[in-house]
């Protein structure tokens, strides 16, 4: 499948705290038994220098992103890899997550990052962090 698409991504701030940024994306999207694979390469939108309150958000979230989720029985396990493909500059992200069935209609789910754009008010910082929480659908 292939999907595109328009995305606006804001954190909801105004003033110094305001982070946004528009994308327009490619979504190929593949599927073989029990794996499912995304390729998603993007193209910022230019802003207004005056207006933008993200100038080198490309530069630490990357072209692209890629992801994968593989399904064994009740349990996902996915990854997604973020890279801006600069050889002197080099940023991106990597995040492990998985999901597990708690009960018939609630699901676990832990989720590990490491790399930049966790955050939009953080994007030019690296962080790594761990989180756990529940899901009340799967996603698949």
């Amino acid at each position: 499948m292939i999907r595109t698409g328009f995305s606006h991504q804001s954190n909801g701030k105004s003033g110094l705290l305001s982070r946004s940024w528009n994308r327009v994306y490619v979504d190929f999207l593949f599927e073989r038994d029990n794996w499912y694979f995304s390729l998603k390469p993007w193209w910022r939108v230019p802003e207004d220098n005056d207006n933008d309150d993200n100038p080198d958000i490309d530069e630490f979230l990357g072209n692209f992103e890629l992801g994968g989720l593989y399904k064994h029985q009740q349990h996902n396990f996915s990854f997604l890899v973020r890279n801006n493909l600069r050889s002197n500059d080099n940023h991106g992200a990597v995040e492990l997550s998985w999901s597990f069935p708690i009960s018939k209609n609630v699901r676990g789910y832990a989720q590990w990052f490491n790399g930049y754009g966790e955050s939009l008010i953080d994007d030019d910082a690296h962080t790594s962090s761990l989180g756990f929480g529940i899901q009340l659908t799967d996603w698949l």
